[in-house]
């Protein structure tokens, strides 16, 4: 298995309704596959991967703890200035 490929024996029925879907969806039957085999481990097996990487993001980092404070204040102060 080389580069992650995998190759899976189906019987006629299986296979038959996977090019079906397919078809209907305009892809591969393999796309469909793969992406059964993805939901169905995910159920199973939780992935270690993080979703999102710190490169992902480009900008200033704020912690959350710090994010909410700010909105916590702010949102007191709007609403006091409302009471007036």
């Amino acid at each position: 298995m080389a580069d992650g490929a995998l190759n899976l024996t189906l019987d006629d029925y299986t296979s038959a309704k996977l090019a079906e879907k397919a078809k209907a969806l305009g892809v591969a039957p393999a796309v469909i596959a793969a992406e059964i085999l993805h939901r169905a481990l995910d159920d199973v097996i939780a992935d270690p991967r993080p979703v999102t990487q710190p490169e992902d993001y480009k900008g200033p980092y704020v912690d959350l703890e710090d994010a909410l404070s700010a909105f916590d204040h702010e949102l007191e102060r709007r609403l006091a200035k409302r009471a007036e």
